[in-house]
């Protein structure tokens, strides 16, 4: 069995109905998951940040 990953353009990354491998697509999904769960722990916390000083 082949393990290597066939080439693929970059730029098909960037269109809306880009062709881009499942196994390439796999890590961008979990990256794109992970940010959004950060921004929405770190997002609030921010404007909790920015209420309290403008209280002042």
């Amino acid at each position: 069995m082949n393990m290597h990953m066939k080439p693929f353009d970059h730029d098909e990354l960037l269109k809306l109905d880009g062709d881009v491998p499942f196994v390439r697509s796999v890590p961008y999904g979990i990256q794109h998951a992970l940010a959004m769960f950060v921004a929405n722990l770190v997002l609030p916390r921010d404007m909790e940040v920015k209420v309290a000083a403008s209280e002042k």
